[in-house]
């Protein structure tokens, strides 16, 4: 078995995944690769990306004079910002207040769940933690051996 040869570009590239954006540093290393005369496919197959990838990123550096990269585009938030802030003063105010009665009591156009993803980032819950009461060693020591003691005598309670 012949041991495959590793090259400068699979160290840059190791941990990438399809999909994902190439670093600066790899970038930067195609760029210098085809502008020290090596071949686009050549360059392509060194450092693991295709060939396309290497064309545009020599098309980049002509129009922009960088490499850059271009932020991602996604999806737009459907909360504005404004209505984020609205919805968590509402919350704060009352905290019972159910999602549903949210949207139509601040008369927003999204579902009771963007509502609660939109709570969910800032971790405000449905429903505040119950306050429980303290409990010293001996409450806790007392209340085991209640529980000791009556375990399996079910009958006995009920009777009682």
């Amino acid at each position: 078995m012949e041991a495959k040869k590793r090259a400068f570009g699979d160290i840059l590239n190791a941990n990438r995944q399809g999909k994902q954006q190439t670093p600066l540093e790899t970038r930067t290393a195609i760029v210098a690769a085809v502008q020290g005369g090596e071949k686009h496919a050549v360059v392509a197959e060194r450092f693991g990306v295709s060939r396309a990838t290497v064309t545009r990123l020599l098309r980049r550096l002509e129009k922009t004079s960088t490499l850059k990269a271009e932020d991602r585009k996604g999806r737009p938030k459907l909360l504005s910002p404004r209505d984020s802030r609205r919805i968590r003063r509402e919350v704060r105010r009352d905290y019972q207040v159910t999602r549903k009665e949210l949207v139509y009591d601040l008369d927003l156009d999204v579902s009771a769940t963007t509502v609660r993803r939109d709570l969910l980032a800032v971790n405000l819950r449905k429903w505040k933690a119950k306050k429980r009461i303290f409990l010293s060693k001996e409450a806790i020591d007392q209340r085991r051996t209640f529980i000791q003691h009556w375990n399996r005598k079910e009958d006995e309670l009920v009777e009682v």
